[in-house]
């Protein structure tokens, strides 16, 4: 009870206070001196004019803001539908990234492709914890293009380097690093 006296007070003065200017007492009197018609249009027209400024400061952002909050919520139930949609798909990749990391390095998986592919390493380093570089010989464009794919699509190891240098035979030297 007492902040409300205090608030009430507070507002009778800052009334007194603004009823006492100069400005705001001629203004009274100008709009005493108006005509009952203009002082009616008068009073229409503020009406108006504290109506659009309600409109402009208040419900039109609160508008903008729920319009925005309703488009990123379709977006996001869109993105979940996507995901749900194709939640084998990324399970499957999952468990094939767990399915090596478990028994195999990333060498050891490059090798034994390789080998499948009838590719073998001249050389290898590692270049960091996720990378390494390898070099071979003897490689037709299509048996590496094809084992590179094998890498990419079931094991999920990606190239980031690649250079290739054409033999007179027509094979090729090639020198990759291959990251997780």
């Amino acid at each position: 009870m007492l902040v409300l006296d205090k608030f009430s007070e507070s507002v009778a003065l800052l009334s007194y206070r603004l009823q006492t200017l100069p400005v705001l007492q001629r203004l009274m009197a100008k709009y005493r001196s108006l005509t009952a018609r203009d002082q009616l249009a008068l009073q229409l027209l503020l009406a108006f004019l504290i109506g659009f400024v309600i409109y402009s400061l208040l419900l039109k952002p609160a508008y903008n803001y729920a319009e925005q909050a309703r488009r990123v919520y379709l977006y996001n139930l869109e993105t979940l539908q996507l995901i749900e949609q194709n939640k084998g798909v990324f399970l499957g990749a999952a468990n094939k990234e767990q399915q090596r990391n478990e028994g195999q390095s990333l060498l050891s998986v490059a090798s034994s492709t390789a080998r499948q592919w009838q590719l073998s390493f001249n050389r290898f380093e590692p270049v960091n914890d996720t990378s390494v570089r390898v070099w071979l010989d003897g490689a037709t464009f299509p048996t590496l293009t094809q084992w590179l794919d094998e890498l990419h699509k079931s094991h999920s190891i990606a190239v980031r380097q690649l250079q290739l240098d054409r033999s007179e035979a027509g094979s090729l030297a090639v020198s990759l690093v291959l990251q997780e």
